[in-house]
């Protein structure tokens, strides 16, 4: 019986490809192309989960098939190309998932706003900054490399813990002068 659903997979890595159904990755993983550590997620999900917890993915690496056809056409910097599924007749393309790659958004922001913190406006900008900043390390910390931007946030992070005293003392100097 076939699963209609498409998944994704993100390789050992890092490349992503997909979409492929259920019966593609289980004929995969038994000809070794799908490993334990695969991560799989189902098409417009990012909720990936090892391959290996995946009941017909287990089966499969559990007990790799001894009588396995050829592999796959691959380019020239080993992703899936061409590939006929067993009895489907016709050939599926794969290429990479769009994912979001490259620094944070929220890492840039907390670098501008710790900035902006210590130059005007520093209590309200430099807790957004601390703010962004943990948002951006946690969403970083669980892209799994896709994302950067880790240093960015830190010293977000760090200005805005500076700028926050700095707002307390500028606060009371300036109470001070009033006074006088």
């Amino acid at each position: 019986m076939s699963n209609p659903i498409q998944y994704n997979l993100r390789m050992p890595d890092g490349s992503i490809y997909g979409p492929a159904t259920l019966d593609v990755l289980t004929q995969w993983a038994a000809e070794g192309r799908v490993t334990a550590d695969t991560l799989v997620a189902p098409v417009g999900s990012t909720q990936w989960q090892r391959a290996d917890t995946i009941p017909p993915l287990q089966r499969a690496l559990a007990n790799p098939s001894s009588a396995v056809p050829p592999a796959a056409p691959t380019d020239a910097l080993g992703a899936l190309s061409g590939y006929t599924a067993q009895g489907a007749g016709q050939p599926m393309s794969y290429q990479s998932v769009p994912q979001a790659s490259g620094t944070n958004g929220k890492a840039t922001a907390s670098l501008i706003l710790g900035i902006l913190g210590l130059l005007c406006c520093p209590l309200v900008l430099s807790v957004l900054a601390i703010i962004f900043g943990f948002m951006a390390r946690t969403e970083i910390a669980n892209s799994r490399g896709v994302q950067k931007g880790d240093g960015m946030a830190l010293a977000g992070i760090i200005m805005g813990f500076i700028g926050i005293p700095l707002a307390c003392i500028a606060g009371a100097v300036n109470a001070g002068l009033r006074h006088h």
